[in-house]
C-alpha cells in the first residue's frame, strides 16, 4: 500500500541526511543489541545518495558485508551496487563488487556467491535472499563495461546453469554492439582465478564478435585476439 512506501522513503531520507552528518543509523554503536534489518536496508539505500566522501567512511564495511553471508551479499547487490552501477566511477558500484570478490580465494568465494537459492544446511549461504542477479538487465547505449555487465561476469561463477546461461547470452548481445568495451571486460578478467569465468566469458565474446559488425572493428578484432592469446592461450596461462 501507498503508506508503508512513504514510510519507508521516508526513513531512506532520513538515513541519507543523518549521514551527511556522518551519523550512520545502522551503527552497532548505537544499538544495544544489533540494529533492525530495515534500518540496515535504509542505510543502504541512503548510501546509494549521498556524497562520495560520506560513501567512502563506509566502505570497509560494505565490502564485509558483501563477504559476511550470501543473503548479505545479495542485499547490498541490490540496494545499493545496483542502484548506482550506472554512475561511473561510483565507490559502492561494480567495481568495490569486483574488488571484494577478487579479494579471497575461489573456495572461500563459492559458498557466498556461486550458490542457489533454498542450499539446506548452515553455512554461509543459509537463509532466504534476494534473486537480485537474476535480474540484471543490460542497456547497450548505456552500460561500460565496469557497471553491470562485470556484475554479469562474476555471475558466470554460479552452478546455477540457468544464471550463467543468461548471463552469457546478455554479454554477448550487450558486447555485439559494444565490441571494444567488450575487449576490456574480457581483459580485466583475464586474471580471475574461476576457470569456469573465462570459460563462459570466453563464449560470450565469440558470440559478440560473431553479432558484431566486423566491416568497422577489425582493430578491436585484432586487440581482442592478442588479448586471449596472450591471457589465456600462453604457455604459462592459468
Amino acid at each position: 500500500t501507498l503508506m508503508p512506501m512513504l514510510r519507508t522513503h521516508a526513513m531512506n531520507i532520513f538515513a541519507a541526511l543523518l549521514a551527511e552528518s556522518r551519523v550512520f543509523v545502522a551503527d552497532e554503536d548505537l544499538w544495544r543489541e544489533k540494529p533492525p534489518i530495515s534500518l540496515v536496508k535504509n542505510q543502504w539505500i541512503a548510501l546509494s545518495w549521498v556524497s562520495r566522501g560520506i560513501v567512502e567512511m563506509r566502505s570497509d564495511w560494505i565490502k564485509a558485508l558483501l563477504l559476511r553471508t550470501t543473503q548479505a551479499n545479495r542485499a547490498v547487490i541490490e540496494h545499493l551496487v545496483l542502484p548506482v552501477s550506472r554512475i561511473p566511477g561510483h565507490p559502492f558500484g561494480a567495481r568495490m563488487l569486483d574488488s571484494a570478490l577478487r579479494a579471497v580465494r575461489i573456495a572461500e568465494r563459492d559458498p557466498i556467491w556461486a550458490v542457489p537459492e533454498h542450499l539446506s544446511g548452515n553455512g554461509p549461504w543459509a537463509g532466504a535472499f534476494s534473486t537480485v542477479l537474476d535480474r540484471i538487465a543490460l542497456d547497450p547505449g548505456v552500460d561500460n563495461w565496469d557497471g553491470r555487465p562485470l556484475i554479469l561476469a562474476w555471475n558466470c561463477a554460479s552452478v546455477v546453469e540457468a544464471r550463467r546461461r543468461q548471463a552469457r547470452e546478455s554479454l554477448g548481445e550487450w558486447g555485439a554492439e559494444n565490441l571494444e568495451q567488450m575487449t576490456r571486460l574480457m581483459e580485466h578478467m583475464t586474471n580471475v582465478d574461476d576457470p569456469q569465468v573465462l570459460e563462459d566469458l570466453v563464449s560470450a565474446t565469440l558470440g559478440a564478435v560473431l553479432g558484431s559488425d566486423i566491416r568497422t572493428d577489425k582493430a578491436l578484432l585484432v586487440n581482442l585476439a592478442e588479448i586471449l592469446c596472450a591471457r589465456l592461450l600462453a604457455a604459462n596461462a592459468t
